[in-house]
């Protein structure tokens, strides 16, 4: 999943007439020559912001999204990151989200210089938020890519925006990253590992919430579907509870390589050695579809992902709209 519980609850629920009456506003903001009046408020200047919040993996989602809304309507792209200076808190309301995006890819920092001081309160973004879309956030909403002023505050999880524009999203998304002797060897272990296979448990907030669809049932169908495809499978464990881990996976007939030590709230390495794998079982996080993703052009990459991201409601919603071509599911609707 993409860190997306945030966004599960709309900022704010509006009537039809008030829905209808926002996008008249908003349409019609240029239909006036108020040229002096728009400059004051800054609103001359046409723009896509994206809002940006949440862990690495979501900062990463966010930027990409605003990137694609930008190419795809020709307007400038900015970024609104008030969140990591008011809360930076994740589900459980534990001050641990960091922004990382542009230390952590310098391409992004080079081009992007200036474009991260949007405001949420500005004029700008109270009248061209998205609000008025009526959406649940796993709708594929084409509408934003309209070629009008727009301020992204919603969530929009589908594959589908950025799919054309997947080799450009990851010649951004080259790391920079400093390795310490233990992780330089780690990284040199997993290359030199044949049929080494990355297995993300996301743990923490997830637990007890809408996100929490990945049983140990999942896993280890996951892992036999995998080990089947290729034999003798050496499966390297990265999660933000190693301990629960070991106890799902205690006595299986593989190779299990527990990746301990590790640091949540910085997951900058974490993140990077998760893309050295060409084999990859993802949980419905961000933090492993991101690295799958940068992988997903090699031939050789293997797959395998959560049927659904979200229980309740939204678990049909859910259902595939994170899958790129390739990929394999593992049924854990059951969990539900």
């Amino acid at each position: 999943m993409l860190d997306m519980g945030h966004h599960l609850v709309y900022l704010e629920h509006m009537s039809e007439f008030s829905r209808t009456l926002f996008r008249l506003m908003q349409r019609g903001i240029y239909a006036f020559h108020l040229d002096e009046i728009a400059s004051i408020c800054h609103l001359h200047h046409r723009r896509i912001v994206s809002m940006i919040d949440g862990g690495l993996a979501s900062q990463m989602w966010q930027f990409a999204l605003g990137y694609v809304v930008s190419r795809e309507s020709g307007l400038p792209v900015y970024f609104d990151i008030d969140f990591f200076h008011h809360n930076g808190c994740d589900m459980n309301g534990q001050q641990n989200r960091k922004f990382l995006l542009l230390e952590t890819f310098p391409k992004i920092a080079t081009l992007y210089a200036g474009h991260f001081t949007e405001k949420r309160k500005s004029l700008f973004c109270n009248l061209f938020s998205d609000r008025a879309i009526k959406r649940c956030h796993y709708d594929y909403t084409p509408e934003i890519l309209e070629r009008r002023s727009r301020y992204l505050q919603q969530y929009y999880a589908h594959a589908k925006y950025i799919v054309k524009y997947q080799t450009e999203l990851r010649d951004l998304f080259s790391f920079k990253i400093s390795l310490s002797p233990e992780e330089s060897a780690l990284k040199e272990k997993i290359l030199s590992t044949p049929q080494a296979c990355s297995v993300h448990v996301r743990r923490g907030d997830f637990v007890n919430s809408v996100h929490d669809v990945c049983s140990h049932g999942y896993y280890l169908k996951a892992m036999e579907k995998m080990n089947a495809c290729h034999p003798g499978s050496v499966f390297y464990v990265f999660s933000n509870n190693i301990a629960y881990c070991k106890s799902i996976f205690a006595n299986l007939p593989y190779k299990i390589i527990y990746v301990e030590g590790r640091n949540e709230y910085d997951p900058r390495v974490d993140l990077f050695l998760l893309t050295q794998f060409h084999h990859a079982i993802i949980s419905n996080s961000g933090f492993s579809w991101f690295p799958a993703f940068l992988n997903s052009h090699l031939p050789e990459a293997k797959v395998i992902a959560p049927d659904i991201w979200c229980k309740g409601s939204l678990q049909e919603k859910s259902r595939g709209v994170l899958l790129l071509p390739g990929w394999e599911t593992v049924t854990v609707s059951s969990r539900c």
